[in-house]
């Protein structure tokens, strides 16, 4: 395991301890814009456990979240997007970012999912 890789399961760990906690909404709103900053940097990581872990980070936040991730959604999806079409077609990552669009549309609502539809072409609602 890579120092990157494991500062990539450090930050996960901490996000998921943070996200778990009964007050952390103020804590979350108050730092938002670092959180989805750190996420965003490692979600266009080249790295598969590091864009692994950040897409993790993006399910569990957008959980939390709810409609408030709306505002962020969009800029995590052209890296989301990139690795979907990665080698030609429908990357190793394909069903994996599928899966967590799904997740982020049911949790943030049908406004989440007309703004994945308008980034990410090949996706399909599945309300």
């Amino acid at each position: 395991m890579t120092d990157l890789c494991r500062l990539a399961t450090i930050a996960q760990v901490g996000l998921q301890e943070l996200l778990t906690r009964e007050d952390v909404h103020p804590i979350i709103m108050d730092n938002i814009n670092h959180i989805m900053t750190a996420i965003r940097s490692s979600i266009g990581s080249k790295d598969d456990v590091v864009f692994g872990k950040a897409l993790n980070a993006v399910a569990m936040t957008a959980d939390a979240l709810g409609e408030e991730f709306i505002p962020h959604l969009a800029s995590m999806l052209s890296p989301m997007g990139k690795k979907v079409l990665e080698k030609g077609g429908r990357g190793p990552w394909g069903d994996k970012v599928m899966d967590v669009l799904h997740r982020i549309e049911d949790t943030c609502g049908e406004a989440a999912g007309k703004i994945i539809k308008a980034k990410v072409p090949t996706y399909q609602n599945n309300l």
